[in-house]
């Protein structure tokens, strides 16, 4: 598999996880998700949360209130270097 189609597949993947937090389903994005120390998020909010600690604790809010709705990527832009996508 080429590299663009990875990363967009991991990028579907996540919409999907993220989705279905919408709903109070955490399990898609519990398990896409790094669980190391080094793990780094920023919602909605604007709060960076590093480590899957924090990270966890932040979803497990988001999910409980079950606001529904969906998010899609419409548009994207692919940079991939060595060890990093974006």
């Amino acid at each position: 598999m080429d590299e663009g189609k990875a990363v967009n597949q991991v990028a579907d993947q996540f919409f999907a996880a993220l989705n279905e937090m919408f709903v109070g389903n955490l399990g898609p994005m519990k398990d896409l998700w790094s669980h190391a120390d080094d793990v780094v998020y920023m919602g909605p909010t604007g709060v960076l949360h590093v480590g899957w600690a924090s990270v966890l604790d932040d979803w497990q809010r988001q999910a409980a209130v079950k606001m529904g709705g969906a998010i899609a990527s419409v548009e994207r832009h692919l940079t991939i270097g060595q060890e990093l996508a974006v």
